[in-house]
């Protein structure tokens, strides 16, 4: 097999070396963050992600992978992977990251080995790297748009359909073989790699899209006071072609490093060609508007109830469920927004998956609170809100009940509880969601 070099070790990064590291005869993990690489070779993972984090330290420690700062490594290696991060800064992406780690893989790449960019980036971005670092060096490369997520990228890594799109077919060709050795997934070979660019560009605006459109069904249905969970479930059997109308569901936002800048990349991109897309606006527009939503609903509920100095517990502070990923999390702005009010006398934080440092680098030690403590000990709250599903919570459900106050709220901003369980919820206690 292979040596591979890995060059940025975040989340895809870090998963994409696991794997690979199965079969590939070596990984050379590279990252310009010395004390990122310092804490993976002392066996300490920063991600809280189911089966990321110890099959990672796993092969860090059999010397599967070889965790440095050092781009001499790329000159040992057959095939070189980029995963560096593409940030977006007043909706404009920032390429620089990319395009210096690029510039650094240009200086030691050997002839004919293949790069394969994994970096969700605007159209054309590969054919231009090419054309600035490597048209000369007679390298190989390809754009294979990444597409696990947050919670469950180990297994969706070796599972879900890989795309390649090449500068050239002898460079998809080579992917492709590379892949099939790897990984027993289904290839799928684009004509160039501006086609490969747009469609990680469009499946996650279309998932955007689609939770901007549950958000609206879940306020409508707040409003008229009926469940927008049964209304999406009814809808989504409609079939329309060869699939399903397939509406997502509502919650206190969305978050994550992806979809909160991706629908930018298409709206940026689409000026530079003389053309106005509207629909990542409104995406981004309605899915930011969450937590303000939630806040509004929350605070009309305690005014209903007559609530004053009241105690609340956060539960789930990550961006989404079984992640402890926290970047762009829409929790941290309704806890901004729900901390100003005069009605609460102490507000607590808790997330089984999130690092303590996560929560404390936004808010106080007096916010937070350990989950297993929560459990133990016999403090009870006024509200209680769940701001995400993890199995951690719907585990130890019926001890996170007793926990509450008579008569007090309890607030699903992203759990979904089952109509059963709202039913047995609201002869104790009151109840409010985002649509339900």
């Amino acid at each position: 097999m292979k040596k591979v070099a890995i060059v940025g070790l975040g989340h895809i990064g870090s998963a994409i070396a696991t794997v690979l590291s199965l079969k590939s005869k070596t990984i050379y993990g590279i990252d310009n963050n010395t004390k990122h690489i310092e804490n993976l070779n002392n066996f300490q993972c920063p991600f809280q992600e189911p089966y990321l984090k110890n099959a990672l330290i796993s092969q860090i420690k059999k010397k599967k992978i070889l965790c440095s700062n050092d781009f001499s490594s790329v000159s040992k290696s057959q095939v070189i992977i980029n995963t560096v991060g593409t940030p977006i800064q007043n909706n404009k992406v920032n390429l620089s990251y990319l395009y210096s780690s690029m510039q650094k893989i240009s200086k030691y790449v050997k002839k004919n080995s293949l790069i394969i960019i994994k970096s969700t980036v605007p159209p054309n971005t590969t054919q231009e790297i090419y054309n600035k670092f490597f048209k000369r060096k007679k390298v190989l490369l390809c754009f294979s748009p990444e597409r696990i997520a947050e919670g469950n990228m180990i297994k969706e890594f070796k599972k879900l359909p890989i795309i390649i799109g090449g500068i050239d077919k002898k460079s998809a060709d080579t992917a492709e073989s590379f892949f099939k050795k790897h990984l027993k997934v289904k290839i799928i070979k684009t004509n160039n790699s501006t086609e490969a660019e747009l469609i990680k560009l469009f499946d996650n605006l279309w998932i955007d899209l689609n939770i901007s459109l549950g958000n609206e069904v879940g306020k409508i249905c707040n409003n008229l006071n009926v469940n927008a969970l049964d209304v999406i479930k009814a809808a989504n059997t409609l079939k329309k072609g060869s699939s399903y109308v397939n509406i997502l569901t509502p919650s206190v936002g969305v978050g994550g490093y992806c979809l909160t800048k991706d629908p930018w990349f298409l709206s940026e991109f689409a000026k530079k060609i003389n053309l106005e897309m509207h629909t990542p606006k409104i995406s981004r527009k309605i899915n930011e508007s969450m937590p303000k939503f939630l806040f509004s609903i929350f605070k009309n509920k305690i005014q209903e109830l007559k609530y004053k100095n009241i105690n609340i517990l956060i539960l789930g502070y990550s961006f989404k469920s079984n992640t402890g990923d926290t970047r762009f999390t829409p929790v941290e702005k309704f806890i901004n927004l729900i901390r100003k009010e005069k009605f609460v006398n102490q507000l607590f934080i808790s997330d089984p998956l999130v690092k303590t440092s996560d929560i404390l680098s936004k808010f106080s030690k007096t916010n937070f609170k350990n989950f297993k403590e929560i459990l133990k000990k016999r403090n009870k709250y006024d509200v209680i809100f769940f701001m995400n599903g993890h199995h951690e919570f719907k585990k130890n459900l019926n001890k996170i009940m007793k926990k509450i106050n008579r008569k007090g709220l309890i607030v699903d901003g992203r759990y979904y509880f089952s109509k059963e369980q709202i039913k047995r919820i609201k002869k104790s206690y009151s109840f409010l969601g985002v649509g339900w």
